[in-house]
């Protein structure tokens, strides 16, 4: 029962987006998840 965060920053270093998960999600679909949310946003 954990929680990951998944952080997108611009080149910079300004943060963008963050985003939690349950600890069960891969990586990977983690980082899916928070590409689409910053091009969406």
């Amino acid at each position: 029962m954990g929680r990951k965060r998944h952080i997108a920053v611009d080149t910079d270093g300004r943060l963008l987006m963050v985003n939690l998960t349950l600890a069960d999600i891969q990586d990977a679909q983690g980082a899916e998840q928070i590409i689409k949310a910053v091009r969406q946003r």
